[in-house]
């Protein structure tokens, strides 16, 4: 796998991807991409909780909202080309709880799959202005036909 990514004030734009040796694992390696990111943002979120209640908390947010289908122009369609969001937490610089909106979208180019996303304190993700930088990030997206 390999990841790309930069990181401008408290946002940062990852782009991972890697190649399958068969079309067949596309759509399994595009499910999967979602579920270990989930189970990622899950462990982070529990960093920064004391108490068992906050615990289940943490766990129905790192669960997610599909936001639907999605196209990347050129990209090779698939099932699991989707959008999603998350409202996580994970710990600052100091260990204190810290509430992130995650952007993230998986999708296919032939053999590869991506996961692009943007990573945001939530506080910075409620104006429109976000939304619209975000929205441009994946659209800037395009593969050769």
């Amino acid at each position: 796998m390999h990841l790309l990514s930069c990181q401008t004030g408290d946002v940062t734009w990852a782009l991972s991807y890697m190649a399958m040796p068969d079309v067949a694992l596309v759509g399994p390696a595009l499910q999967q991409l979602t579920a270990q990111l989930r189970s990622n943002l899950q462990a982070a979120s529990q960093m920064t909780v004391s108490t068992p209640g906050a615990a289940s908390q943490a766990d129905q947010a790192a669960m997610g909202q599909d936001q639907g289908p999605i196209t990347v122009p050129g990209m090779t369609p698939a099932a699991g080309a989707h959008a999603w969001r998350f409202l996580s937490q994970r710990p600052d610089g100091l260990g204190a709880p810290l509430n992130m909106d995650i952007r993230a979208w998986h999708f296919s180019h032939g053999l590869r799959v991506f996961q692009a996303s943007v990573w945001r304190p939530a506080e910075a993700a409620k104006s429109q202005t976000s939304e619209d930088v975000a929205n441009a990030f994946l659209s800037s997206f395009h593969f050769p036909r």
